[in-house]
């Protein structure tokens, strides 16, 4: 099993057994990035998350990927930077800035929008 999919199956354990709002905050942003001889390692995106993974919910993360591996596992969370799976382009398909064109005759006091 390659280490996405042993990451999902894992994740779908945790979220049957955790609160939607534990899970949306503290499994949802942790992300398996080494899996080696019974060792994995659990990239967090900040301290805080890393330490409450560690603290309050190192069985739960342990039973799941034991489940999913049917092995003995240590796990260790670190920080890190997780960049999103995502790679498609966030900025707008285009943009418009209207450009103003004024008249200097005092008796009409228009603005005229030019397509660019």
């Amino acid at each position: 099993m390659d280490i996405d999919r042993l990451w999902k199956n894992t994740q779908e354990e945790l979220k049957i057994v955790l609160a939607p709002a534990v899970f949306q905050t503290f499994v949802s942003k942790t992300e398996l990035i080494s899996f080696q001889n019974n060792q994995a390692t659990l990239a967090c995106p900040n301290t805080y998350l890393a330490d409450i993974n560690r603290k309050r919910y190192y069985e739960l993360f342990k039973n799941a990927l034991d489940n999913q591996t049917k092995t003995d596992n240590t796990l260790n969370f670190i920080v890190q930077e997780i960049l999103p799976n995502d790679t498609s382009i966030s900025s707008p398909l285009f943009e418009y800035t209207p450009q103003k064109k004024h008249t200097n005759q005092k008796q009409k006091n228009t603005v005229e929008f030019m397509d660019s």
